[in-house]
């Protein structure tokens, strides 16, 4: 395997190293509580996250997973989960293509393309839809929280990933 990645083009390099890591950074985002923060207090506050909310006054602290969600909330749900199908079947193929020969094949490297670019679409879609904190649907007003960042900087990651890989289709 270490011969593999040595024969491999830099972009390719990049394109796996980057797609990797923005998984990794895609799965903590979407897995934690902090996608919007609010604070009325000083000693109190709430977190919302794709899944469950975390609520803490000045002694402790309590989770919460979601009842009663509206549609709103379930197409972002739905557009991350989608993502996160896209990021993991890229990555998979891209995996697949660098590391045996039978797969070493260029409709290979443009199905692993098709798959972090979806993926890419539909984590954008996710991030403005939970971004528009005003629509009256959104019931989490508040500030982005530290957990849709980790998600967008993987999803960057992935748009980097998927850059390189065009550049290799096309050289």
């Amino acid at each position: 395997m270490g011969n593999i990645f040595r024969s491999a083009s830099i972009f390719l390099k990049i394109a796996f190293a980057c797609a990797a890591l923005g998984l990794l950074l895609f799965v903590i985002g979407f897995a934690t509580t902090s996608w919007t923060i609010v604070r009325p207090r000083s000693y109190q506050d709430t977190d919302y996250g794709l899944w469950e909310y975390k609520h803490c006054n000045g002694r402790s602290c309590s989770t919460y997973t979601y009842k009663g969600l509206n549609d709103y909330h379930r197409a972002i749900q739905a557009m991350e989960c989608l993502a996160l199908i896209g990021f993991s079947l890229g990555l998979l193929t891209l995996l697949l293509y660098m590391c045996m020969d039978s797969f070493r094949r260029r409709d290979f490297m443009q199905a692993a393309t098709a798959f972090i670019f979806a993926g890419l679409v539909f984590a954008c879609i996710g991030f403005g839809l939970f971004g528009t904190k005003d629509n009256r649907e959104n019931h989490h007003p508040g500030d982005i929280g530290w957990s849709m960042g980790i998600a967008i900087a993987g999803s960057v990651l992935y748009g980097v990933s998927g850059f390189c890989l065009v550049l290799q289709l096309v050289r």
